[in-house]
């Protein structure tokens, strides 16, 4: 599994195909992720533990979404839409889970179904813990 250092914390890649990447992400005390988009991808947070702020900026109507998420909890940015994540714990850094689905690069249906490729990647990250 490699581990890659951002501004914000690390995030290492524990699973990547064409169509379908999960990242167990760890972000440092009041560390940020700048605003961006993804053009073709889903980006999926699922936190493992700590506090993880959202902030998804909508497309279809003029309104910026925050979600808090705790220990357990998701959500989802969709293609297009600009987000960012801020964590909010005070104590040191959380860790979370990020999971990012392309739309196919062929015609041939994608062989793991959406609940399928959750219970793959909460399997995977819970058997590798994130490098130090």
């Amino acid at each position: 599994m490699h581990t890659a250092g951002k501004v914000w914390g690390k995030t290492a890649n524990i699973f990547s195909n064409p169509n379908f990447e999960v990242h167990r992400i760890e972000v440092n005390k009041g560390g940020y992720c700048s605003k961006h988009k993804h053009k073709y991808k889903f980006n999926a947070f699922y936190v493992e533990s700590g506090e993880l702020e959202i902030i998804i900026y909508k497309n279809d109507y003029d309104l910026v979404d925050t979600t808090v998420l705790k220990a357990g909890d998701m959500t989802i940015a969709k293609p297009g839409e600009y987000h960012s994540f801020i964590s909010l714990d005070l104590a040191g850094p959380m860790r979370a889970g990020k999971i990012a689905v392309a739309p196919p690069v062929t015609n041939k249906p994608q062989a793991t179904s959406g609940k399928k490729a959750w219970a793959l990647s909460a399997q995977i990250a819970k058997s590798q813990p994130m490098a130090h």
